[in-house]
């Protein structure tokens, strides 16, 4: 019980810090590296997805165990940068919206 009402607080104090609340699908998170190679050559079901982000000109980044694109229209982030992030269909899963402002 006590894990559920720190994670409450966590997702209300990070929706206060993106300016309101956080819509369904959307998650505020610190990435903690940037992805230079491939981060899944083995697996079947992303096959082609790194070439599709490098030729889309999307960075690809790592936080809390996600693995997040940005498109070519937001500046580099860098570990410990706080993002929010939103769940889409295709590349890996989650694509950054911008970083937070405290």
């Amino acid at each position: 019980m006590a894990d559920m009402k720190n994670m409450e607080l966590k997702d209300e104090q990070m929706a206060k810090a993106a300016g309101g609340k956080l819509e369904p699908g959307q998650e505020a998170v610190t990435i903690s590296g940037i992805v230079m190679v491939n981060p899944r050559p083995d697996d079947p079901a992303y096959s082609g997805v790194w070439d599709e982000c490098q030729s889309g000109g999307y960075q690809v980044y790592e936080g809390d165990g996600k693995l997040l694109v940005a498109g070519s229209q937001l500046p580099g982030f860098n570990p410990g940068d706080q993002v929010l992030i939103h769940e889409i269909r295709g590349f890996y899963g989650w694509e950054i919206e911008g970083a937070l402002d405290f």
